[in-house]
């Protein structure tokens, strides 16, 4: 499938990618090529395959929560070191707005 120039503008611009006009023609090849080479998957059968997400079956591996201490020595020193905090209780930035 070859792409016209105005075409590897137009996708440059849905990608917000700065593309000068001297780099117009290489990506206009390369972007070819690979839709060419992609091209080739309508060649293959599919009839009877089973559409599918993912080609390895996933398995969620939950574990329980731990919670792991540590000595107070360690623990005063990583409170002690920390930028912001408020008595044992370390501030960190808001995670939501």
């Amino acid at each position: 499938m070859e792409l016209s120039i105005e075409q590897i503008k137009h996708i440059a611009a849905l990608s917000r990618l700065d593309i000068k006009p001297e780099e117009e023609e290489a990506f206009r090849e390369k972007i070819s090529s690979v839709l060419e080479y992609l091209g080739q998957l309508s060649e293959c059968e599919t009839d009877g395959v089973e559409p599918m997400a993912h080609v390895v079956p996933l398995v969620n591996a939950w574990r329980p929560d731990e919670i792991v201490g540590c000595d107070g020595e360690t623990r005063k020193k990583l409170i002690d070191a920390f930028p912001d905090k408020e008595g044992d209780l370390l501030k960190v930035k808001a995670v939501f707005s």
